[in-house]
């Protein structure tokens, strides 16, 4: 059979890279108070309210000076002291841990002023987005927004569902956005706002996890030759991936919708999966587990993945009639060999295979409501999934 006219928006979805300005705290103008003594920072003997993985993975000193900068940031301080002078290493450090880990303090700025490695500070300057009274207001806005999927996520019996659940509510309510302003990387541009940057995609599931009583760390690295951040999170006692933006590709086409696209091409997945082919791990600021496991991997979870090209295009056609009534408008299956995947994509986009699955999705909603030509296909030749999004009438 001939290609078939639905290739018109074929290159629709596009995956989506990050700029570094805003995920990389770097200048400010206001200087630290430094210091020639070289004694170590002392102990505490109270352990720290802002225990992580991240947390955990830190030397002593690094704890103290985290947990210095984390009370004086929530307290709106204009300045963190230190009991005795630390090197700036340590401090930047520290200070880049708690403006990626602790979401709630959406207010600190990613302004950070540089110094010599070597050179000893006694206290830090802080600087913040918000007032104290506009973060007042800002954090009701924050609690009224996630109040619903909260409560859904308290409903559920498994960290599967409630992830899966963070996971598409992110996905379908906010766009990614090249543009920064002072939202787009926080909590507040994820649950109130409509357009994020990845790290506020990575804070707002964080956030979320932190909520439902998810273990969850944000890793940081590099995607597309610029730097990224995405989630790991801990799901069934194993740690897997999650990266919330990656699965929100830009949708140029009007004939798509939006607010039914979700992708799970990056849902619960082990390193092997991105690491070294879509993304790479810096882990010079947050150590981050390995995530080795695949028994919670979306595809494994949902029986979506397929041994040959006759199996994989029939699950297709079974996804987008649960997609449709489900009132979403996408259908993907994952190939477990290079070859049977390739006979798919020769089958639904050359030889119009795609048109049963079109059609199966239209009967599903009632008929005259998909359209049975129009749709947009997203091809992940690394991990061998095919995706296709649907066009409603």
């Amino acid at each position: 059979m001939k290609r078939t006219t639905a290739l018109f928006v074929a290159c629709a979805l596009l995956l989506c890279g990050c700029s570094k300005t805003e995920d990389t705290p770097e200048y400010i103008t206001t200087p630290a108070e430094t210091s020639s003594e070289t004694a170590p920072v002392s102990s505490q003997a109270e352990e720290s309210p802002y225990k992580s993985y991240a947390f955990d993975n830190l030397t002593e000193t690094e704890q103290q000076i985290y947990t210095i900068i984390a009370d004086a940031a929530k307290n709106h301080e204009k300045k963190a002291v230190f009991p005795e002078p630390v090197k700036w290493e340590i401090c930047r450090k520290a200070y880049i841990a708690v403006f990626r880990m602790e979401t709630d303090i959406f207010w600190l700025s990613s302004l950070l002023r540089p110094a010599e490695p070597e050179q000893l500070v006694s206290e830090l300057y802080l600087h913040y987005d918000f007032t104290e009274e506009e973060c007042k207001k800002m954090s009701e806005e924050i609690e009224n927004a996630a109040a619903d999927v909260l409560k859904k996520a308290e409903a559920m019996s498994s960290d599967y569902e409630k992830l899966k659940l963070f996971h598409d509510f992110l996905v379908l309510r906010v766009d990614f956005s090249d543009e920064s302003d002072y939202t787009t990387g926080t909590i507040y541009g994820g649950l109130v706002g409509k357009s994020l940057k990845c790290g506020g995609y990575a804070k707002t599931i964080r956030w979320l996890c932190e909520r439902a009583g998810i273990e969850n760390t944000i890793a940081d690295g590099e995607s597309n030759g610029v730097s990224h951040t995405w989630n790991k999170v801990k799901c069934g006692g194993r740690w897997y991936n999650l990266d919330a933006t990656w699965d929100d590709p830009v949708i140029k086409s009007s004939s798509i919708r939006k607010d039914t696209y979700i992708r799970y091409d990056f849902f619960l997945v082990p390193d092997s999966d991105i690491i070294g082919l879509t993304h790479t791990l810096s882990e010079e600021i947050i150590k981050s587990p390995e995530c080795t496991s695949t028994s919670e991997n979306y595809f494994n979870k949902e029986h979506l993945c397929a041994y040959s090209a006759e199996n994989g295009i029939e699950m297709l056609k079974e996804a987008a009639i649960r997609s449709v009534k489900s009132g979403t408008a996408n259908a993907e299956v994952r190939f477990a060999s290079k070859e049977e995947y390739d006979i798919a994509v020769k089958k639904l986009f050359d030889n119009g295979g795609i048109t049963p699955v079109l059609k199966a999705a239209n009967a599903a909603a009632g008929g005259n409501v998909i359209s049975e030509s129009a749709y947009a296909r997203s091809l992940n030749s690394d991990l061998l999934i095919i995706n296709v999004s649907f066009s409603y009438k």
